[in-house]
């Protein structure tokens, strides 16, 4: 089941000057770094309030983020929606055809993550996210 939208994800050339941004025009503030080196980005969640933004940038020329950017000049990449199990929800999804990007969960410090395929969605990429205690 769903529980809310937990956050958007946003890619841009430089997460530091996003950040700033968003923390001068509507009071963000970072709660969070993940820097992925197998793929080539950096991840900062800002929140503010209940509304989250996770500001993704490449750390190198290769990987996703680094093709996202250069072929789209940045922009919104994904919304996350939080799910109370993300295996029901998952096995709920497949069993209606739905394709995922990757085959089981990710998981990310106490998160539980699975994106679904945008060919699945409209061409929009939706990222399922459990949160643990």
């Amino acid at each position: 089941m769903i529980k809310k939208i937990d956050h958007v994800g946003i890619i841009g050339k430089s997460s530091q000057e996003l950040v700033e941004l968003f923390s001068r025009l509507f009071g963000f503030r970072e709660v969070k770094t993940i820097k992925d080196a197998r793929q080539s980005f950096m991840s900062r969640l800002i929140i503010a309030n209940d509304a989250g933004i996770e500001v993704i940038s490449p750390t190198g020329t290769e990987g996703s983020i680094a093709k996202f950017l250069s072929q789209k000049g940045g922009g919104l990449h994904h919304i996350s929606l939080e799910v109370d199990n993300i295996e029901k929800e998952v096995d709920r999804l497949l069993s209606s055809g739905i394709r995922f990007v990757n085959s089981e969960p990710n998981r990310i410090d106490n998160l539980k993550v699975m994106f679904i395929h945008p060919q699945s969605a409209h061409g929009l990429l939706i990222e399922l996210v459990e949160k643990g205690d």
